[in-house]
């Protein structure tokens, strides 16, 4: 029987990770931010980098 092979995909962080990650940088509540949270997970590491 053969071993399957494996293979390790980095996670990605989830949308409220993120989010509030970007409540912390910005100092908006995530009720400000509702909007933002229906973006995809690209957009919100766009602004991350953008409020870095």
């Amino acid at each position: 029987m053969q071993k399957s092979k494996e293979t390790k995909v980095p996670k990605r962080p989830s949308k409220k990770v993120l989010m509030a990650v970007v409540s912390d940088k910005s100092g908006k509540s995530l009720k400000e931010l509702e909007s933002l949270s229906r973006s995809n997970v690209d957009t919100i590491e766009w602004v991350i980098s953008l409020l870095s």
